[in-house]
């Protein structure tokens, strides 16, 4: 039975440490997520409910966290391309450097 813990209580240490090992290339990779629209914005669901105009106002402030995340989605978007443009000049240039007679060393550069 201790021999099954063992194993057990390795497994996620394993795990943790092939993640830690292989974020490499894929930390150079940018992650967005397009922000979800507002209910409000939809059929579904009426902003003229309530005297109050508490949905309205609900509404307004889901619409404004919206603008808010889509204007840093598209920041995120707008990096991602200027990575990828980076990141094809540097091939571009590497394979040059590799197709040309010169026999000099070649490197891709690598972004940080």
């Amino acid at each position: 039975m201790p021999e099954t813990r063992y194993r057990t209580a390795l497994a996620p240490a394993a795990l943790a440490a092939l993640l830690l090992l292989s974020t490499g290339p894929v930390s150079a990779q940018i992650m967005c997520s397009r922000p979800v629209s507002p209910i409000c914005a939809t059929d579904v669901v009426s902003t003229n409910d309530t005297a109050d105009g508490a949905a309205r106002q609900r509404c307004i402030e889901d619409t404004s966290r919206f603008v808010d995340g889509l204007d840093e989605y598209r920041r995120c978007i707008a990096d991602a391309v200027a990575g990828a443009e980076t990141d094809l000049k540097a091939a571009e240039d590497f394979l040059a450097c590799l197709r040309s007679d010169d026999r000099q060393d070649c490197a891709m550069a690598q972004r940080n």
